[in-house]
């Protein structure tokens, strides 16, 4: 999902939060399901790798 949006939008999620493109392309309903289901896996993807991170600093 991450590399489809990042190939559509030729940004990170990052990028495109920053540059603000939400509001410069428009709030259409794609665009916005795009951006918050972009948003949710990013966020789902750190927290993994936070938790992996946990377990393989406490030596599991």
């Amino acid at each position: 999902i991450v590399r489809k949006l990042e190939e559509k939008y030729g940004v990170s999620f990052n990028d495109f939060d920053k540059q603000n493109l939400l509001d410069r392309l428009g709030h259409t309903w794609d665009i916005e399901e795009d951006y918050y289901e972009w948003d949710r896996v990013v966020t789902e993807l750190h927290k993994l790798e936070e938790t992996l991170r946990g377990i393989y600093s406490s030596g599991a």
